[in-house]
């Protein structure tokens, strides 16, 4: 009997049921889930297309360039006092908290490729640079939602330091090749042109993530999957933060968008902060796209970004005092 049971409720089967579930539930309510696909599209379209594909392209571009590893040998006193990392570190750093999610991940995949770092040294620097941008933070957050600028330099600060005390507390992870040791590369001929493919392939994806996943979402709080954890979460918050909450787990832009609806407006700060520092499902499997290339483990991502949401909203909490 025991055997029987595993063999029909294994993971394989489950994930079966679970799509195909899914899929039916797309056709007997396909008006409802095609706007919602629309809405998650419109969100891309307008917050990250006119961010992602110049920033994209820009990287991608920088990536070929050998300016890279002198910019990397400057910076590297600062980015080993702090994480103890070559300077490179800095410069991705740097890039993804002017651009956001998944521009950190992108360039360590970029930068692997083209053999500019190694594995160990992607796996530590995606422990501190995969963040949001402050065009998301404080333009969509804080002025589109919350009509409040304040709390959008609350949650970017807190958002950039609680990234920064996961470095950190990561510094220990090996970084051992010097930037010095690489070789310079010749361009490739057909350099402008593969950083346009490559950027637009990526903001593509990108959207395709946000999209489905804001679909997604909605589904699985339709179907009362997500139930269990906003019944968990509703010991610690009020009934309207721990839906918004339990959604932002798995769409991050739906959750903040929840969130801001809420009572209790400096609670759903700090909520905001913690959802965006966490990425939710959608970013974190963007991210992780880019990431496996390198060899990166996905224990210790997701411990990372585990720790930069609860850093995160500990900081925010306690500068929302101020505010």
């Amino acid at each position: 009997m025991y055997k029987l049971f595993k063999s029909l409720f294994n993971a394989d089967n489950l994930l079966f049921l679970l799509v195909f579930g899914l899929i039916a539930l797309f056709i007997v309510k396909a008006d409802v889930y095609t706007a919602s696909t629309f809405n998650g599209l419109c969100v891309w379209a307008t917050k990250v297309l006119p961010v992602f594909l110049p920033f994209f392209f820009l990287t991608t571009l920088l990536s070929y360039n050998n300016a890279i590893i002198r910019l990397s040998k400057k910076l590297t006193p600062v980015g080993s006092f702090f994480y103890n990392a070559q300077g490179v570190a800095l410069y991705v750093r740097i890039s993804s908290l002017i651009s956001g999610y998944p521009v950190g991940a992108k360039m360590i995949c970029d930068l692997y490729k083209k053999g500019i770092i190694d594995r160990n040294q992607a796996e530590k620097y995606s422990t501190f640079t995969s963040t949001s941008g402050p065009v998301f933070i404080i333009g969509t957050v804080a002025l589109g939602l919350y009509s409040n600028v304040s709390y959008g330099l609350v949650i970017l600060t807190s958002h950039v330091l609680s990234s920064a005390l996961v470095g950190i507390t990561f510094r220990k992870l090996p970084d051992n090749r010097p930037i010095e040791a690489l070789t310079q590369k010749k361009l490739p001929d057909s350099i402008v042109y593969d950083a346009i493919y490559s950027a637009v392939i990526a903001v593509l994806i990108s959207g395709g993530f946000i999209a489905v996943f804001y679909t997604f979402a909605e589904m699985l709080s339709n179907l009362k999957l997500l139930y269990p954890i906003e019944k968990l979460l509703c010991v610690l918050l009020p009934q309207d933060a721990s839906h918004a909450l339990t959604e932002g787990l798995i769409e991050c832009t739906r959750g903040v968008i929840l969130l801001s609806a809420t009572e209790n407006q400096k609670l759903s700060v700090s909520l905001c902060c913690f959802i965006i520092s966490l990425g939710g499902l959608s970013v974190w499997l963007q991210s992780f796209a880019y990431l496996k290339v390198a060899k990166v483990r996905f224990c210790i991502f997701a411990f990372a970004k585990l720790a930069h949401a609860f850093f995160a909203f500990i900081i925010c909490s306690l500068l929302l005092l101020l505010v």
